[in-house]
């Protein structure tokens, strides 16, 4: 008799999540892969409190205002504050508005240089180890500043979004600034051609 009765409990389904929108943001925020440490927060300039530095770290960097050199273009926004690391090739990229997903909007640009190894730690931080997404997150890595503003990891709605910022300028868009990163993080044929013929040999051990 206790066997039958056990059998015709109606099984329980597994509880359903109460807030769905809930679960969904959750599903969002663990998709960004944005979540870093203070150290990787220092690199990127998002600390909320000032970062110490040493004399050597602060004699490597200068504002934007005090760079010697050729000048930006005219079409060039640069934003207050951002810094520069000294000695670095500054790239200014501008993407006409009818190449973008949102013509409306005008044309789009940014500021980039090239990605340091605490950059390459992040983005590929980032990718959560999905080869795919490799160098497109290198790629929004390596950009600075977008619109005339910093570029921004953290405020998902601000003017600074990077990801938000990506996903406007539309496929070709994106296109050509991997392309910029693909180009400026390989080397060419012949600077593989002189690396092999005078700076590099080998040898037998004994």
């Amino acid at each position: 008799m206790a066997k039958n009765q056990a059998a015709s409990r109606p099984v329980q389904a597994p509880p359903r999540t109460a807030n769905v929108q809930e679960a969904v943001q959750k599903m969002k925020a663990q998709d960004r892969g944005d979540t870093l440490t203070p150290e990787e927060q220092a690199v990127l300039g998002e600390t909320v409190t000032p970062v110490e530095r040493d004399e050597d770290q602060e004699d490597a960097e200068f504002a934007v205002e005090k760079a010697d050199g050729d000048a930006p273009p005219d079409w060039a926004i640069m934003p207050n504050g951002l810094i520069i690391p000294r000695g670095k090739e500054i790239y200014f990229i501008k993407i006409p508005a009818e190449w973008t997903d949102r013509p409306n909007e005008g044309d789009r640009q940014c500021i980039a240089w090239n990605l340091t190894v605490a950059d390459e730690d992040i983005a590929l931080k980032r990718t959560r180890g999905e080869q795919t997404r490799v160098v497109r997150e290198c790629t929004m890595m390596m950009v600075r500043a977008i619109d005339g503003q910093k570029a921004d990891w953290t405020n998902l709605n601000g003017p600074g979004n990077i990801r938000k910022w990506f996903d406007a300028i539309g496929p070709r868009g994106r296109l050509l600034v991997q392309n910029v990163y693909a180009r400026t993080h390989s080397i060419d044929e012949d600077v593989a051609s002189r690396f092999f013929a005078d700076c590099f040999a080998s040898m037998s051990s004994k």
